[in-house]
């Protein structure tokens, strides 16, 4: 999760995916 800095720009852009890649 935190390997990828980019995850974090992801969740605010597609919050549901976030939680599908965490």
């Amino acid at each position: 999760r935190n390997a990828t800095p980019s995850l974090e720009h992801e969740n605010i852009i597609y919050p549901k995916r976030a939680q599908v890649a965490s």
